[in-house]
């Protein structure tokens, strides 16, 4: 309902944005019913998120998990400063599944 009503207003406002819109919304529709392939991508530099694993207890074989170092930009913006990172600390990874 709120993807029509935005597509209905931006026809009569910008009709150039209306079929980018309803494009990218069909697009969505496309992929939610395993027509389109899609590949998406989680980059967590906190490490917060869970993806749950329909294969669990065995390895998800649609699933990459990789671990990374995180930026100084990263910790920044996380709010972590040198002088709170502990040399061993293992939460200065960040996480990207796809």
């Amino acid at each position: 309902m709120i993807a029509y009503m935005l597509v209905s207003y931006s026809q009569a406002m910008a009709p150039e944005t209306a079929e980018a819109i309803g494009k990218v919304i069909n697009d969505l529709k496309k992929c939610q019913t395993g027509k389109m392939n899609f590949t998406f991508i989680l980059d967590d530099a906190a490490g917060n998120s869970f993806i749950e694993n329909p294969y669990a207890p065995e390895d998800d074989p649609n699933m990459t998990i990789e671990y990374y170092k995180r930026s100084s930009f990263q910790d920044a913006k996380l709010d972590l400063t040198a002088e709170e990172k502990n040399e061993d600390d293992t939460s200065a990874e960040g996480t990207v599944c796809s």
